[in-house]
C-alpha cells in the first residue's frame, strides 16, 4: 500500500475476477496498490484489459491501464513524471522548472546530432511520440552526457525542398489501397471535396489512441514556453514578450503532429484526462458528433496560465492528397488577465495513391492580443512552390512579423523543423528542446467516460485487428443510432 512503485514481473497465475489476461505473464508496473493480494484498487500499467467473458470490465477495480504500453509509469491521481528528472511530482507547482519539466537544453553541454541536414536526419531515435516520451522517465538522461536532442521523427526523414516524407515500410504497407478502396464506396462524394473525417477507414491504418490523446501531442511545450510567459515581468514589454512565448508554443508543437497512423475519431461524450510534468491539467471532451467538435482546457499550475478552445475537425481529399483543418479558437488566459488567441494552419498529407507520402503545413497561422494592439501572421512556405525544381527556401519555412496597431516591430522568422526566431533571436530549436511528459490521469479520478475505455483501441493495441474492426463498426452503428434518436426527440421531453 506504499505509494512508490514495484514491478510486478509474473502476474498469471493472479486472478482479476475470475479470468486471467491474455498478456498475465508480461512484465509491467504498479505505482500504487492497496490491496496487492487481489490486486484490486491499483493504478496497474499493461497493454489493457480485453472486455472478455461477459464481463463489465469497466467494474473490475483499478484497471484503467486500459492501452498504455508496458514501460510508462502512472502514478494514481493527477501526478506527473519528467522525462529529464526520471522522478515522480503529484501535482507540482513549484514556480521553476528546474528539475520538473524539459527546460531548453543548455548549448555548453550540446553536442551529438549538430544542428542537422536537409535530408537524411531519420534516425532510429525514438523521440518524436508520446510513447517514447514516456520511455525516457524509466531511463533518466544523465545531465553530464550530451543533451541534444536527436531527430525526433521515427520513420519520418526530412526533404531537401522541406517537409516530411514516411520511409516507415510497415505503415505504407497498411495503408496500401486503402485510398482506392475509399474512391470506390465513397466516390464522388469524395472527389468533390465533400468532408472526409467521418468516413469510416480500416483498423489497420490507426494507431491505439482517440484523437483527443493525439491533439494534445501538438501541446508539449506548454510547460516550457507558457510557463514563460505567465512569468514575464510587468513592464512596457510584457505583452510583446508574452506574445513571442505564445507563438514559440505553438510552433514548437507543430513537429509533434505528424504521424502516418490515424486515431479513432472520438465519440460523442468521450472524454481524456491528463497531466503535464508542472503540474498543468488537461480536460479534453467531444462535444459534437456532426461537426465533429472537441473542447478542451488546461489549467497551468498555481493558477498561472489557462490555455482551452474548441476545434472542429475538418478534412478533404484533393486529387493525390488530403487536407485537414483543425478549425476553432484556441485562447490562452493568464494569471493578471493577458490574453492571446490563435488559429492553426492546416495540414497535407500527399501521395496517397501514387509517389512519396509526404507532410507538411500549409496556409499560415494567426496571433492577437487585442487588448496590446498586438497581431502576428506566418506565413508558410512564402517563398511559393513552384512546379519544378527546389524551391528558394524549404517549403517548412515560416516568415512573418509581429504587429503594434499596424506597426511591424519584431520580425519572426524560421521553420517548424528546425527553430524559430525573433528579430534574430533564437527562442526555440528543434534539438535543443524536449517535449514534456504528459500522463494520462488513473485512479478513482477518471471518468467513465474516459477514451481508453473504448474496446475498438484495447483490441488494436493488443494487436487484434479483427475484434477491433468489429468493436469500432460497433460502436459506429451505436453513434448513428444514438444521433437518430437525438433527432427525433424521442427520449427527450
Amino acid at each position: 500500500g506504499g505509494a512508490s512503485a514495484c514491478r510486478l514481473t509474473y502476474v498469471g497465475s493472479v486472478s482479476f475476477g475470475g479470468w486471467v489476461p491474455d498478456w498475465g505473464e508480461e512484465a509491467c508496473l504498479l505505482t500504487r496498490a492497496r490491496a496487492i493480494g487481489q490486486l484490486r484498487y491499483l493504478t496497474l500499467v499493461a497493454p489493457g484489459i480485453p472486455p472478455q467473458h461477459e464481463h463489465d470490465h469497466n467494474a473490475i477495480n483499478g484497471t484503467i491501464g486500459k492501452q498504455q504500453r508496458v514501460g510508462e509509469v502512472w502514478e494514481e491521481g493527477t501526478a506527473a513524471v519528467c522525462s529529464r528528472s526520471g522522478s515522480a511530482h503529484a501535482g507540482a507547482t513549484t514556480t521553476s522548472t528546474d528539475g520538473l519539466c524539459p527546460s531548453p537544453l543548455t548549448a555548453a553541454s550540446a553536442s551529438g546530432n549538430g544542428s542537422g541536414s536537409r535530408s537524411g536526419e531519420a534516425s532510429s531515435a525514438s523521440g518524436g511520440t508520446r510513447g517514447s516520451a514516456r520511455r525516457s522517465n524509466l531511463h533518466p538522461r544523465n545531465d553530464s552526457s550530451p543533451s541534444r536532442r536527436e531527430w525526433p521523427l521515427h520513420g519520418l526523414v526530412r526533404l531537401p525542398e522541406g517537409g516530411l516524407r514516411c520511409i516507415d515500410a510497415s505503415q505504407m504497407e497498411k495503408q496500401k489501397g486503402v485510398i482506392l478502396d475509399l474512391i470506390k464506396s465513397a466516390g464522388q462524394a469524395l472527389l468533390e471535396g465533400k468532408n472526409i473525417v467521418s468516413i469510416s477507414l480500416p483498423v489497420r491504418v490507426f494507431e491505439p489512441r482517440s484523437g483527443l490523446e493525439r491533439i494534445s501531442d501538438q501541446w508539449s511545450f506548454g510547460p516550457t514556453f507558457l510557463r514563460k510567459a505567465a512569468m514575464v515581468p510587468p513592464g512596457p514589454n510584457q505583452a510583446l514578450e508574452r506574445l513571442k512565448y505564445v507563438i514559440s508554443f505553438c510552433v514548437a508543437g507543430l513537429h509533434r503532429a505528424c504521424s502516418q497512423l490515424k486515431p479513432f475519431n472520438p465519440i460523442l461524450g468521450e472524454t481524456f484526462q491528463a497531466a503535464w510534468c508542472d503540474g498543468s491539467h488537461l480536460f479534453m471532451e467531444h462535444t459534437s458528433h456532426h461537426p465533429p467538435i472537441s473542447h478542451f482546457q488546461a489549467d497551468g499550475p498555481d493558477g498561472l496560465f489557462r490555455f482551452w478552445g474548441f476545434y472542429e475537425f475538418k478534412g478533404q481529399l484533393k486529387g493525390n492528397a488530403a487536407v485537414g483543418r483543425q478549425e476553432g479558437p484556441l485562447v490562452v488566459e493568464f494569471h493578471d488577465g493577458g490574453r492571446v488567441e490563435y488559429t492553426m494552419p492546416a495540414a497535407k498529407l500527399s501521395g496517397l495513391i501514387w509517389g512519396a507520402r509526404t507532410f507538411e503545413w500549409v496556409d499560415r497561422l494567426r496571433f492577437e492580443d487585442r487588448a496590446n494592439g498586438l497581431t502576428c501572421t506566418l506565413v508558410l512556405a512564402p517563398d511559393g512552390r513552384p512546379l519544378f525544381g527546389l524551391p528558394r527556401t524549404p517549403v517548412d519555412t515560416l516568415r512573418g512579423s509581429i504587429k503594434k496597431d499596424g506597426k511591424s516591430v519584431v520580425s519572426v522568422t524560421g521553420s517548424w523543423l528546425e527553430g524559430l526566431h525573433f528579430d534574430g533571436k533564437s527562442y526555440w530549436s528543434l534539438y535543443d528542446f524536449e517535449p514534456a511528459t504528459l500522463t494520462p490521469v488513473g485512479g478513482t479520478d477518471v471518468l467513465p467516460s474516459d477514451c481508453r475505455y473504448r474496446e475498438d483501441l484495447i483490441y488494436l493495441a493488443h494487436g487484434d485487428e479483427d475484434q477491433a474492426q468489429r468493436w469500432k463498426l460497433a460502436l459506429e452503428v451505436r453513434q448513428r443510432r444514438d444521433r437518430s434518436l437525438r433527432n427525433e426527440r424521442k427520449h427527450f421531453p
